[in-house]
């Protein structure tokens, strides 16, 4: 979930945003922040796409709406509510909607193939989790930003990426780890233990799914000429092919959380 320090700063720096949600109350992270903004922290007992429809009114008004669900059993029917207002979605309204999915240890986020027009980020720390929520607070549309609760609870996973960027946690020469969330940290432990055998592996926090930062993936691809997907969507696998085609030496791999991450840049290493 998002700390609430995160919560807190991102309500006083937009003060046109408002915070919906059916458990307010009894998350510890919301708690005392109905009485810091009075009239802008909505408790609702209403079903998660009823709030995502609420906080859509918001923002198609020029406000912006923060919405936390319960977790990603309630994303089918978020995206056929908005799925429904695909012509509004996709076009101009000054406002925004962040959208938050809370994601327990072993989750891993999904990928928004019916919602084509929303941004999809993925926090992979305390700090990177306030980042994005400003960064969603200030792009008229909507955003969905995964918040896995032990990436949340973890200080800063290293220097702070650009809007819109993904970035370079580790340096490596032979493969590259493209990872977000739960996954950066699942990365760094297996290139540190792959060092040991002589392995060079680099490890990118992609950060932004949809969107997803071309630049970076041609950049780091291109430079190790082997790619491998950790904690995130398979499709992804085709982003990594449009953008380093004529540089990859072996097939993108893809890796769910918690699986066989060093055996698999090995095989890529050595494909």
């Amino acid at each position: 979930m998002i700390p609430r320090d995160a919560l807190h700063a991102a309500l006083a720096a937009h003060p046109r945003a408002r915070l919906f949600g059916e458990a307010l109350s009894l998350e510890p992270s919301t708690g005392g922040l109905g009485a810091a903004f009075p009239g802008r922290v909505s408790l609702l007992p209403a079903a998660d796409a009823t709030l995502v429809g609420v906080g859509l009114g918001v923002a198609l008004t020029g406000g912006a709406a923060i919405v936390l669900t319960c977790g990603p059993e309630s994303l089918p029917g978020v995206v056929g509510g908005l799925h429904a207002e695909a012509a509004l979605v996709g076009g101009d309204f000054g406002g925004a909607l962040v959208v938050v999915v809370p994601l327990a240890p072993g989750q891993a986020p999904e990928a928004l193939g019916g919602l084509p027009a929303a941004r999809v980020a993925v926090a992979a720390s305390a700090d990177d989790a306030s980042a994005l929520l400003h960064e969603a607070l200030g792009a008229p549309g909507v955003t969905v930003l995964y918040a896995p609760r032990l990436a949340c609870a973890a200080p800063a996973a290293g220097p702070a990426a650009a809007p819109g960027r993904g970035v370079l946690r580790r340096e490596g020469a032979h493969a590259v780890v493209l990872s977000a969330g739960d996954g950066v940290a699942e990365a760094l432990a297996a290139a540190e233990a792959l060092a040991a055998e002589g392995l060079s592996v680099a490890v990118a926090d992609l950060r932004h799914l949809a969107p997803v930062d071309s630049a970076l993936l041609a950049e780091l691809v291109g430079q190790t000429g082997r790619a491998v997907l950790h904690g995130v969507p398979e499709g992804l696998a085709a982003a990594v092919v449009e953008a380093a085609f004529l540089r990859l030496e072996s097939p993108p791999l893809t890796v769910p959380l918690g699986g066989a991450l060093a055996p698999a840049v090995r095989a890529s290493v050595h494909f």
